[in-house]
């Protein structure tokens, strides 16, 4: 028997839910023949339905002293493997192989795919071939031995701005501010909301110790959300006919010109296409989900 104002204390179970996309594509397997030619190229091909073809793009494989596995594609097929567009792999671990342990890969994500023009604006990372050698220039390696220092100043900074210098975010309360820095190649980023970024890249030396960076008004940016997109390392190329092409990097928010742009989004072998007119105000967004079932061909979404 209890009493009308009694209190009970009675177990409760929460539920939650997690929404994830899937994609389940059956590939046929077929015997190919994978051949190294004389320049160290590799070449892909495979045989269906007694036909033999060629794979679209070729690939070059590196390894360095410290184990660090290095795969470039030839992305725009034209023969050479170090043009903006082409992709490069830093690999130094294989889950399935008992013979292999992690490593981090230099301060990039391994097993993913990097575009070199991205590595070379954002990184100062260039590479050449040469016969069987592959090498990798860090621009700012000449720098870090020395203890030389120089000057970077800002002016005409807009108000409540932001800025970045190689990666690292920094506020802005004046409207002209330097600081002391060590000799090396730099990239500036100055974030003001509602506008494009500004971007520049200075050269602290000998023979220009102090940089002056003139911050000069951008276009009115549209802000795009890249919604529903499930992965850890993930890149959105956006381009133009007017000229801008810039890659942001595990960003789900980003400022582009507003108007049509061309949107990429690559992440774990997948690619997503988009044509997009976005606007200064109101909502842009792409679903990565729902752009992804799109271009899954209608036999493939029957068999799901």
């Amino acid at each position: 028997m209890y009493t009308s104002h009694e209190m009970r204390s009675t177990a409760q179970t929460d539920y939650r839910w997690e929404v994830y996309a899937e994609l389940v594509i059956d590939v046929p397997k077929y015997k190919y023949y994978d051949f190294t030619l004389s320049d160290s190229t590799n070449i892909i091909l495979y045989r269906v339905d007694n036909n033999y073809y060629l794979q679209n793009v070729s690939y070059i494989y590196a390894e360095d002293n410290d184990g660090l596995k290095y795969i470039l594609i030839d992305n725009n097929m034209n023969g050479s493997y170090t043009d903006v567009q082409d992709r490069i792999m830093f690999s130094s671990w294989n889950p399935y192989s008992k013979n292999s342990s992690y490593r981090k890969s230099l301060f990039l994500v391994s097993n993913k795919w990097y575009e070199i023009n991205y590595l070379s604006t954002e990184y100062f990372l260039d590479f050449a071939t040469t016969a069987d050698v592959l090498t990798m220039d860090y621009k700012n390696d000449k720098y870090i031995s020395g203890s030389d220092k120089g000057k970077i100043f800002f002016k005409n900074l807009p108000e409540k701005a932001t800025f970045q210098i190689n990666g690292k975010r920094y506020a802005l309360n004046d409207r002209e501010r330097g600081f002391k820095s060590e000799y090396g190649m730099y990239k500036i980023t100055i974030k003001k909301r509602g506008y494009l970024d500004y971007d520049t890249v200075v050269v602290v030396d000998e023979k220009s110790p102090a940089a002056i960076i003139s911050y000069k008004n951008t276009d009115i940016a549209s802000t795009v959300e890249i919604q529903n997109i499930y992965s850890d390392g993930y890149f959105v190329n956006v381009s133009n006919n007017r000229g801008f092409r810039k890659t942001f990097y595990n960003l789900n928010k980003i400022e582009v010109p507003v108007g049509f742009n061309n949107f990429e989004i690559q992440t774990d072998g997948i690619t997503v296409a988009k044509n997009l007119r976005s606007s200064a105000e109101g909502q842009n967004a792409i679903d990565f989900e729902q752009e992804l079932k799109t271009q899954i061909p209608p036999e493939e979404e029957k068999k799901k």
